[in-house]
């Protein structure tokens, strides 16, 4: 699944943790009990200058802290890590989402063209 496309133009991270609530509801309907949510940036650092990046960090904190319900979540995580585990390892970057997302929550209207 990916969310949000281009309904919100530009969330900001309040919107993007409703977005991310509501997709993990959708994917529990269709049988997915703790659905795998890979927060996207086009890095995997974080980066003051990147609001994606830090938006995508708070998210997994939550995650992993149990404030967005029953998810796992990371990020930022760009597009060729979410796929490919190899390019993770290449990358350095400890995923246990890489090659298996059931969410992409996609930062912007903008960056989305990139995805599809």
């Amino acid at each position: 699944m990916i969310t949000d496309g281009g309904m919100v133009i530009r969330p900001t991270l309040e919107q993007k943790i409703a977005i991310l609530k509501n997709g993990a509801e959708m994917m529990r309907k269709l049988g997915i009990k703790k659905p795998k949510v890979a927060v996207l940036a086009a890095v995997e650092k974080v980066n003051p200058d990147m609001p994606e990046t830090m938006d995508a960090e708070t998210l997994a904190q939550m995650a992993r802290e149990g404030e967005l319900g029953n998810v796992e979540a990371e990020g930022p995580l760009a597009v060729d890590v979410t796929f490919s585990p190899d390019t993770a390892k290449i990358k350095g970057v400890d995923s246990n989402i890489s090659g298996d997302p059931d969410i992409l929550l996609v930062p912007d209207k903008d960056k989305m063209i990139f995805i599809v």
